[in-house]
C-alpha cells in the first residue's frame, strides 16, 4: 500500500503543475523537454529538435538534477536525449556519462571528485592487473561515487544487440586526435591458444598503438594514460579471446581514461559501449557489421543526399575508406577537443543512430566540396586528411536536423542493419565459393567474375 500511494504522489507531481514560481511549461523544460521559444538551424528549412541556450531552456544541471530526481517509470524517454544535445557540461560529464552507460563508480558525484578517488566498489573488483596502476594522485580512502538512480539505457537510445545502459565522460581536454595519425585499420588480432595468457603478437600490437594514443595531450599523460591503456586494453583482449584486440580501440578506451575514475571504470564503459551500439561485429569476424553499416549509410545518401551519392557512384568510391576511420574510434581520429566531446555527449546517450547521423552531417555539410570533384583521386585527397572545424552546435544540429536526414526510427536502422549484414555475408559466401572452385580447378579462371 506504502508503495502504491508513493507512486500516485509521484504520478500527481508529474501531472500537476506546481505552486510555486516556475509556471507548468518551465516545469516541462526543467525535466529536458522540449522548451517554448525558437530554435534555430544551420541549415534552412531545418528546425533543432531541443531548446538552445538563450531560448528559455533552465540551465543544464537544474534540468539534470530534475531528471536524476523523477521516478524512472514516468521520465519522459526523450527527455535525456534532448537535455544532452544541448551539450553536458565540464563538471557533470563524468556523472552523465556514468548515467548513460551504468558504469558503476562514475555516475555519481561530479567529474573532479570522481577523480579525485576510486570507487570502492570499483577497486573491489579491479583485476591484479588493472590494479597495478591507478590514476596519479588518487588518494587512500577518499570518497568514491555511488551507483546512479535511473533507468537502463533504453530511455532515448536506439535498439541494440545485447543489454543497455547509460553513461560517464570525458573531464578534460581530449586533445585532436588529428595529430596522431591512424592507419586504417588491420582485421583485428587473434589471441593464440596459449596458457600463459595473450600471444605475443597482440601485446606487439598493444604496446605499438599505446605509444601512438594521444602523445601529446597533457591530459592523458598526466593522468598515467599510457600505462592505464596498457592494461585496460591487456585485460579487454584477456576476457574476449575471440575479438582479442582490433586497432582504433585504443582510442575508445583513451577517452574513457580521461573521463572516467580508474582503470576499471575505463574498461567496464568499453565493455558497455560495444553491448549498447551493438558494433562487436566491427572488430571480428571479418569485420562484417562494419562493412555492412557502410553499406547502411551508402543507402541514407542515396536516399536523402543524392547529388553526394551520385559523385560517390561516379567516381568508384567506395564509403569503407572513411567509415573505417570514423567508426571504428567513433571519430577520435577526426573531430577536434570539443566537438568530440559533444559528439559523444549524445552518442553515448542515442546509441548507434548517432554514429549514422553524424556521419550523415560531414558529408552534408562538406557535399559543395563532394560535388566539385573531377576524379577518385581528388575525393581521396579531400577525405583522406580532412579535419572538420565545424562548430559543435552546427555539428549536431546538422545531424538531428529533420529537413536534412529526417526521422531514423529504432526499427527502421535496426532493419536496416539486418539486412544489411545478409548482404554482405551473402557476397562472402559467393565470393568463398568462387575461391575454393577455382583452386580445385573447377571453374576457368576468366568465368570466375563473370558469375
Amino acid at each position: 500500500m506504502d508503495l502504491f500511494l508513493r507512486g500516485f504522489q509521484d504520478l500527481r507531481a508529474v501531472l500537476q503543475p506546481s505552486s510555486g514560481a516556475t509556471s507548468g511549461s518551465e516545469q516541462k523544460g526543467a525535466l529536458g523537454q522540449k522548451a517554448r521559444g525558437p530554435s534555430h538551424s544551420p541549415i534552412s528549412g531545418g528546425v533543432a529538435s531541443y531548446p538552445l541556450e538563450g531560448s528559455e531552456a533552465p540551465e543544464f544541471s537544474v534540468a539534470w538534477k530534475a531528471f536524476c530526481s523523477a521516478n524512472p517509470r514516468l521520465r519522459d524517454p526523450r527527455a535525456l536525449p534532448n537535455l544532452v544535445r544541448r551539450g553536458v557540461p565540464e563538471e557533470l560529464r563524468c556523472e552523465v556519462w556514468g548515467h548513460c552507460l551504468g558504469v558503476a563508480g562514475a555516475s555519481s558525484g561530479n567529474s573532479s571528485s570522481s577523480r579525485a578517488g576510486r570507487s570502492p566498489s570499483a577497486s573491489a573488483t579491479m583485476s591484479p592487473r588493472l590494479e597495478q596502476v591507478s590514476t596519479p594522485g588518487a588518494g587512500e580512502g577518499q570518497g568514491g561515487a555511488e551507483d546512479a538512480e535511473g533507468t537502463p539505457a533504453s530511455e532515448g537510445g536506439l535498439e541494440r544487440e545485447g543489454q543497455e545502459g547509460e553513461a560517464g565522460g570525458v573531464g578534460e581536454t581530449i586533445g585532436n586526435a588529428s595529430e596522431d595519425k591512424v592507419s586504417q585499420p588491420s582485421s583485428p588480432v587473434q589471441p593464440e591458444s596459449s596458457p600463459g595468457g595473450l600471444s605475443q603478437s597482440i601485446l606487439d600490437v598493444i604496446e605499438a598503438d599505446v605509444l601512438r594514443t594521444f602523445p601529446n595531450n597533457a591530459v592523458f599523460l598526466e593522468r598515467g594514460g599510457p600505462d592505464q591503456l596498457r592494461c585496460v586494453l591487456k585485460e579487454f583482449a584477456a576476457r574476449d579471446p575471440e575479438l582479442g584486440y582490433c586497432q582504433s580501440l585504443n582510442f575508445i578506451a583513451a577517452i574513457f581514461i580521461m573521463a572516467l575514475p580508474d582503470g576499471t571504470s575505463a574498461l567496464h564503459a568499453l565493455e558497455q559501449l560495444i553491448v549498447k551500439l551493438g558494433t562487436r561485429r566491427w572488430y571480428t569476424d571479418g569485420m562484417k557489421q562494419l562493412r555492412a553499416d557502410t553499406v547502411v549509410l551508402e543507402d541514407l545518401l542515396r536516399e536523402r543526399l543524392p547529388a553526394v551519392y551520385n559523385v560517390f557512384r561516379a567516381h568508384k568510391f567506395d564509403l569503407i575508406f572513411i567509415t573505417s576511420k570514423w567508426f571504428l574510434c567513433l571519430f577520435a581520429a577526426t573531430l577536434p577537443d570539443e566537438a568530440l566531446r559533444r559528439v559523444w555527449d549524445v552518442l553515448l546517450c542515442d546509441g548507434i543512430e548517432t554514429v549514422f547521423r553524424v556521419s550523415f552531417a560531414l558529408l552534408a555539410l562538406r557535399a559543395d566540396a563532394i560535388l566539385h570533384t573531377a576524379s577518385m583521386d581528388d575525393l581521396v585527397c579531400m577525405l583522406q586528411e580532412w579535419q572538420p572545424d565545424y562548430s559543435p552546435e552546427v555539428l549536431i544540429q546538422s545531424a538531428y536536423n529533420p529537413a536534412l536526414i529526417g526521422q531514423i526510427s529504432r526499427s527502421d536502422l535496426a532493419q536496416r542493419r539486418r539486412a544489411a549484414a545478409d548482404k554482405v555475408s551473402s557476397a562472402d559466401t559467393r565470393a568463398e565459393m568462387r575461391n575454393t572452385h577455382l583452386r580445385r580447378g573447377g571453374v576457368r579462371p576468366a568465368s570466375i567474375y563473370a558469375r
